[in-house]
């Protein structure tokens, strides 16, 4: 897992979690990462182009993580589910920024996917 994937999915809710749990029920080994890879038509060439972007995702993560929370905390109902996250807003954006420039970090295995469905 790399170090940008480490920094997110840290949370306070991890307790209530079992990983191991949603591991199995998303089932992404190898062979599964592989398969929806060639579905979709991901490639090398593709890693390369988003790797590209990496410069500009962590020049861009703070307004991306201030935009999207300024969203969400626009509504009551989202208000509600935020004020029960042991982090606060400011917190959750710095989990935010650290989502947004992990899509860049050019490693597209099990972790990868793993560690989206734990955000998710």
């Amino acid at each position: 897992m790399s170090e940008k994937q480490q920094q997110f999915g840290q949370g306070g809710l991890n307790d209530e979690i079992d990983a191991e749990q949603l591991d199995a029920l998303v089932g992404l080994d190898e062979t599964d990462v592989a398969w929806r890879k060639d579905f979709v038509g991901f490639d090398d060439g593709d890693a390369a182009r988003i790797d590209d972007l990496e410069e500009r995702l962590e020049e861009t993560a703070p307004d991306v993580a201030d935009g999207f929370y300024e969203r969400l905390t626009s509504f009551e109902e989202t208000t509600d589910v935020i004020e029960r996250s042991p982090k606060g807003v400011e917190e959750l954006k710095g989990t935010q920024r650290a989502y947004w420039t992990s899509l860049a970090d050019g490693e597209y295995g099990p972790d990868y996917f793993r560690t989206r469905a734990r955000i998710g």
